[in-house]
């Protein structure tokens, strides 16, 4: 799956370069979640911005490429820590921040008078860091497993690399886009095989809304 998504990139990198490409700027807010049975979770807010760059090659079909830094992660349920070496019954809200810089590689289909699409393609995240509002955070399930996790181990675990698909729908108007994703993970970003924490996997996803300002007087020629 890694190799067919950047095979996808370098494809779409090939249609850029036979295209009338206008650069713009996008901007928008994402609620994430992760996926996992290790701990409680619900979504958290976030925000995103960056460039794009639009290759129009009809009224009907465009390629849209983002380059943007983004605030993902989730809410988590912590359990306290007593002097017993035991999790307490009281329980805390932390947050779990992953920001990191994400480029996707979006096909734009417009379906309805040439305004209203359908959006799919790949996206890439390179993880700028992760991390818990909580310096050390213990977590228990029912089933009675327990794990302290530290910002340390959290950074050490992260695969460096995500990646997954999006899929959404779309609006033009003048020079603007707006855009209503759903990206969905398709590899752990937990790495299981480091030792200082519990081997696990832990995905994300996200709805991401979008507006995009594209410079039309400005055409860049490959």
């Amino acid at each position: 799956m890694k190799y067919t998504l950047i095979s996808l990139f370098c494809l779409g990198n090939l249609f850029f370069s036979n295209s009338q490409t206008h650069p713009g700027l996008t901007f928008g807010t994402n609620v994430s979640s992760v996926r996992t049975d290790f701990f409680e979770s619900s979504s958290r807010t976030g925000l995103h911005g960056g460039l794009s760059f639009l290759a129009i090659f009809s009224e009907k079909f465009q390629m849209i490429s983002d380059f943007y830094l983004e605030t993902a992660g989730a809410k988590a349920m912590g359990r306290e820590y007593n002097s017993d070496n035991n999790l307490s019954e009281a329980t805390f809200e932390t947050k779990q921040y992953v920001n990191r810089f994400s480029f996707s590689l979006m096909a734009n289909y417009n379906f309805y008078k040439e305004k209203v699409g359908v959006q799919f393609g790949p996206k890439l995240g390179l993880v700028n860091f992760e991390k818990f509002s909580e310096d050390l955070v213990y977590y228990g399930q029912p089933d009675g497993i327990q794990s302290a996790i530290s910002n340390y181990d959290v950074n050490e675990a992260m695969n460096k690399v995500d990646f997954g698909l999006s899929v959404g729908l779309s609006y033009t108007f003048s020079d603007f886009l707006l855009a209503g994703r759903y990206n969905f993970g398709l590899r752990s970003f937990n790495n299981a095989d480091y030792i200082g924490i519990e081997q696990y996997e832990l995905s994300n996803s996200s709805f991401q809304l979008s507006l995009s300002y594209f410079f039309k007087s400005v055409q860049i020629v490959f």
